[in-house]
């Protein structure tokens, strides 16, 4: 029932960024719900190791079918955020909303930097100072708008799929 739930969450959430929260945008930077919704995900206390990986595949499929960026960008960016947020959750967070915040605006960061590193060797040219005033810093404030909301979203999630002791 879990697993269903979780697939069930996270095709939510994509639908939800590509019909509603594809057209919100800061200049030209976006929100990217499916990304919040790992980090949130991870942050919780009582989640498993399995049920995270499962929650991360079926988001790195949602992403590979709804964007335009390489699988290995989508890969490795994913790959490290789970690594980075697990880590954390098990030996140094103790504020949760406010890792939430943290990782939020790293990974939205380093995320953005690398997909544009990318594009800047695909031949496309850019000015850094102009993707980083347009994209990369309208990017990390919306996503830090949404990050708390997703927390909370998240958190009641959670609490379906891991119901407390006198609930169950």
């Amino acid at each position: 029932m879990r697993k269903i739930l979780i697939l069930f969450f996270v095709l939510i959430i994509a639908m939800l960024q590509l019909g509603i929260f594809s057209n919100i945008q800061i200049l030209a930077g976006k929100i990217d719900l499916l990304m919040l919704g790992v980090i949130a995900w991870i942050i919780q206390k009582k989640t498993e190791f399995v049920d995270v990986i499962i929650y991360s595949i079926i988001t790195v499929f949602f992403i590979y079918l709804i964007s335009a960026e390489p699988v290995i960008i989508i890969l490795s960016i994913y790959s490290i955020l789970v690594f980075v947020v697990f880590w954390s959750k098990n030996n140094i967070q103790q504020l949760p909303i406010v890792s939430m915040l943290i990782f939020s605006a790293f990974f939205t960061f380093l995320h953005l930097v690398i997909f544009g590193f990318y594009l800047q060797l695909s031949g496309i040219t850019m000015v850094a100072e102009e993707v980083f005033q347009s994209v990369i810093l309208p990017s990390i404030f919306i996503n830090l708008i949404a990050a708390i909301p997703m927390y909370l979203l998240v958190n009641e999630l959670h609490r379906w799929v891991y119901p407390l002791a006198e609930e169950a």
